[in-house]
């Protein structure tokens, strides 16, 4: 393996330290990005936060 592609390997590894998000948070996130892409402003997004406590 070449230095390079050492390093870009490297580079993509999360360190060990990490934590890893549980899947709810994973489905919260993608929510929000949904509203996002679909045009809600990030302060209506805001006030909505509170309601998203479950993701489902």
């Amino acid at each position: 393996m070449s230095q390079r592609s050492r390093a870009c390997s490297s580079a993509l590894a999360p360190p060990p330290e990490q934590r890893h998000d549980e899947e709810e948070h994973v489905q919260r996130v993608r929510l929000v990005q949904a509203f996002l892409a679909a045009g809600v402003s990030s302060g209506t997004l805001v006030e909505m936060v509170p309601c998203m406590s479950e993701p489902s």
